[in-house]
């Protein structure tokens, strides 16, 4: 390959100089600089610019240049720098939406192990992008890469996808398998799946009240508001632990404060018949956030008893 001739390599690095100084000097925080990331070709240099630029903290925010740092990160083979690339797609933040794109990018960081990546490729083949019909086996395959790289929510969503059958048939130990080291690896999700299992004691589980109360405690402490729901449930009928009705309305209140409306409608009537009416009209007005119009009219006819 012939040499870069003198002048366009004088005028490259004229370029570049002009870029260095137009720009703002990085707060001390994010640890690194542009000439980190264009000059010395530092993957996590560019990821931690481009963080800086989108959050604007130390730097002017700025998204178009947010998108310059991702790219130039995930050239340098920096999956995280990837996975954000794909998000600004998705967003449309300093560059045009592209679902194609999102999935290519994806995929890529997926490939450089992150694991929420390889979900987020997962949830695009379930959903169907592009045009594209939804594609449940290239999806789950994903989700199998996801939680191989340790990702919670990927073992969780490969768990649903081995119960369906959706590629190899129904595998039900194997789907009780990926539950539990989503459930290990801090997926809410994971937890409250397992343990809706052995509530009911399907296929390959006995049936374990106590097994089950535990996994939706650990499930609302990783913030799954069904979870949370479900461990309300089993403190306010003393299934699997002591019955205890303050503890279950603690519960159902962290579930409704995570979006769980089941769980606000059961606040608000135990609210209610205990003459909280304070507590019930706060929920009610969560609830009514959450779209149900019956609770909207609750909010007023507690707080007439207030």
């Amino acid at each position: 390959m012939p040499p870069v001739p003198p002048v366009k390599r004088t005028l490259f690095v004229a370029a570049l100089v002009g870029l260095l100084v137009s720009l703002p000097a990085l707060a001390d925080d994010t640890g690194t600089s542009l000439d980190d990331c264009m000059v010395q070709e530092l993957a996590i240099a560019c990821r931690n610019l481009g963080t800086a630029y989108a959050d604007g903290r130390g730097l002017p925010q700025d998204h178009h240049m947010a998108v310059r740092m991702f790219r130039k990160g995930c050239d340098l083979d920096d999956g995280d720098s990837c996975l954000f690339l794909a998000e600004s797609h998705r967003g449309a933040r300093g560059v045009q939406p592209n679902q194609s794109e999102e999935l290519m990018l994806f995929t890529r960081a997926c490939e450089l192990d992150v694991g929420a990546a390889c979900r987020e490729a997962g949830d695009l083949y379930t959903t169907g992008f592009s045009g594209m019909p939804p594609d449940g086996s290239m999806a789950g395959l994903w989700y199998e890469m996801g939680c191989n790289a340790r990702d919670g929510a990927s073992c969780a969503a490969a768990g649903l996808w081995f119960e369906r059958g959706d590629m190899f048939g129904v595998e039900r130990e194997n789907a009780q398998a990926l539950f539990e080291r989503a459930c290990d690896l801090g997926s809410g999700r994971g937890c409250t799946l397992l343990g809706v299992r052995y509530d009911k004691g399907v296929e390959g589980l006995k049936r374990d009240k106590t097994r089950a109360a535990a996994l939706f405690s650990l499930a609302c402490l990783h913030k799954d508001a069904e979870g949370c729901r479900l461990q309300a449930n089993a403190q306010r009928t003393g299934r699997g632990v002591p019955e205890s009705l303050p503890e279950a309305m603690v519960s159902y209140g962290s579930s409704c404060d995570l979006g769980d409306f089941l769980a606000c409608k059961y606040l608000i009537s135990l609210a209610m018949v205990n003459q909280q009416y304070g507590l019930a009209s706060r929920v009610a007005k969560r609830s009514c956030e959450l779209g149900d119009a019956k609770s909207c009219k609750t909010v007023e006819r507690a707080d007439k008893r207030k």
